[in-house]
């Protein structure tokens, strides 16, 4: 009977003592951080290049951010003369924002032409990371701009 009585009150005391929580396993709660981007003119961070394939000049001005989903009007230069504007969307999951962006170019001679970008962007909370490939009158498109709010 003692031994009973010994064992009840050592048990007490191990759980009284915070003891069980030493035993037992547990677990901080995980959060995901979901970045959204903001309205306003996001712009090309530098538009240098010798390439004749891609596009620069990045203008995305985002007029409506609702929940996951954004658009806005887009503007960019291709192929070095192909000046193109026109609406871009996306839709962000996570850090990650699908975007296209249907456009419509006019080359340097004035004649007008349909142009299209898609990608899938990378947003850090300061800037967005476009890969993009694409396709215009003067041909494919492809490349990378990265844009910051201005």
């Amino acid at each position: 009977m003692k031994r009973i009585v010994f064992a009840a009150v050592a048990l007490a005391a191990f759980f009284s003592a915070g003891c069980w929580d030493f035993l037992t396993t547990k677990t901080s709660p995980t959060t995901t951080t979901t970045t959204t981007l903001s309205t306003g003119d996001w712009s090309s961070v530098s538009s240098a290049t010798t390439l004749t394939n891609t596009c620069t000049d990045f203008h995305w001005n985002i007029t409506s951010v609702t929940g996951a989903d954004t658009s806005g009007t887009f503007s960019a230069k291709c192929m070095g003369t192909l000046q193109v504007n026109g609406t871009a969307h996306g839709v962000t999951s996570g850090s990650n924002v699908t975007w296209a962006a249907e456009t419509t170019g006019t080359t340097s001679s004035g004649s007008v032409c349909a142009a299209e970008l898609t990608g899938t962007a990378t947003f850090d909370g300061t800037q967005l990371r476009i890969p993009f490939t694409g396709t215009t009158c003067l041909g494919a498109v492809s490349g990378t701009e990265v844009l910051r709010k201005g």
